[in-house]
């Protein structure tokens, strides 16, 4: 098939950009033509190597780096400018579009050029329907508030265009079970899930010593055994619960990976505050060698954000065979079995929280058990082939529909 792949923009280092990223690599791999697109990108803080190795296609002209709000106005432009912008995909025979305004371009393109298109979809509009820690955390970033206060203002315009874009889908992806059930109660319509998969190292490398000696990684001495986080640093995503569960696992670095915001300073401060500051280490952004390696050699990986839509760190983690530690409520359980592949907890329950780390850290046997339990689930399901093959199956179930309607020959499967 010849797919064109539209994203929201790559101007930082989240799940969801390593996410398409990955399935258009993916989608290659199983012999597709695929082009990805995207509003607005910054090569350097979003993944540099994958974006070079996949190549992305700008859907307006940059707006200068010292523009406030530069990212909301490409955005901005690319959806009112989408009717003449869709001109660009008429090669393409279908369009898989991850998350607003992406699915706005597209049922623009199915409208002007009669293309089907797929929705896959990490979460719902937050604009619209933000979940309560986004409520409760004043985000920093200038182009979010520009997109809330837009939403406020347009409201019922803004609202039409996500229901309308999400209805005229040939078909809804979700990110996991639970967003599943997220999307069917906002949107009214069926959702598929299709988990974000990882890649499984090879079985022989699942046996690194966790537990004894130390490595240096961009200047930096790592010393095992290390707890790990990554994960973009915002408030939502909370890592100051890792960081006081840290007083209660003595002798145990904490390893925190992911550019630096404004809130790094204050986990930082909390760290300094905490009496933990000379076990806690934030090395920044790292190439993906370097993180891949981290994922593999940590005693284990803990996700503290709650209300999490799903975690692509967790399945990461799973796939090198690394234990995880995160709360029993939302995104993690849809890929955390707990006590088998790692070890969910009653949400905000801090000690519980700490415990849980301690006890796989004093306990290397039983972490090796559930980090192969979480890496057998990724080789056997849970995997990115696994799911661009999911992928590739409802983008080929949209263009065979497509020619049925018009009346035309179905493609051959």
């Amino acid at each position: 098939m010849r797919i064109a792949a539209i994203h929201l923009g790559f101007f930082y280092a989240g799940g969801g950009e390593r996410l398409v990223l990955e399935q258009v690599r993916g989608l290659r791999g199983l012999g597709h033509e695929v082009e990805l697109f995207a509003p607005i990108i910054d090569r350097d803080a979003c993944y540099p190597e994958l974006i070079d190795e996949v190549g992305v296609h700008s859907l307006v002209p940059r707006p200068p780096s010292w523009l406030p709000g530069r990212v909301a106005l490409a955005v901005l432009l690319s959806c009112l400018l989408a009717p003449l912008l869709v001109l660009r995909l008429r090669r393409f025979e279908v369009v898989l579009a991850a998350n607003q305004p992406s699915l706005w371009i597209a049922w623009v393109a199915s409208v002007v050029l009669g293309k089907p298109y797929v929705a896959y979809l990490a979460q719902p509009n937050r604009v619209l329907y933000p979940r309560p820690v986004d409520l409760q955390a004043v985000s920093p970033n200038l182009d979010y508030r520009l997109f809330s206060l837009l939403a406020r203002v347009l409201r019922p315009l803004v609202r039409w265009t996500d229901q309308v874009s999400v209805g005229g889908a040939a078909e809804v992806l979700a990110n996991g079970t639970y967003m599943e059930g997220v999307l069917e109660r906002i949107y009214g319509r069926a959702v598929v899930p299709c988990p974000a998969g990882s890649h499984a190292v090879p079985q022989h490398e699942l046996d690194a010593d966790r537990h004894r000696g130390a490595f240096v990684l961009d200047g930096l001495v790592i010393p095992k055994p290390y707890v790990l986080l990554t994960n973009r640093h915002f408030a939502v995503k909370r890592f100051d619960f890792a960081i006081r569960a840290m007083r209660e696992v003595p002798s145990v670095h904490l390893v925190v990976t992911g550019a630096f915001t404004p809130y790094t300073r204050e986990m930082r401060s909390l760290a300094q505050e905490l009496g933990v500051s000379d076990r806690t280490i934030f090395t920044g952004l790292v190439a993906d060698s370097a993180l891949d390696r981290l994922y593999r050699e940590a005693a284990v990986y803990v996700y503290p954000a709650p209300e999490e839509d799903y975690g692509m760190g967790i399945v990461e983690a799973m796939g090198r065979g690394t234990p995880v530690v995160a709360w029993n409520v939302a995104g993690p359980t849809s890929t955390v079995e707990d006590g088998i592949t790692g070890l969910l907890v009653k949400p905000f329950d801090e000690p519980a929280f700490a415990c849980a780390i301690e006890g796989l850290v004093r306990d290397p046997a039983r972490a090796k058990k559930l980090g192969l339990a979480g890496w057998l689930k990724v080789d056997d399901g849970l995997g990115h082939e696994s799911h661009c093959r999911h992928l590739a199956a409802a983008l080929r179930h949209a263009v065979h529909t497509s020619f049925q309607e018009a009346g035309q020959p179905a493609l051959r499967s």
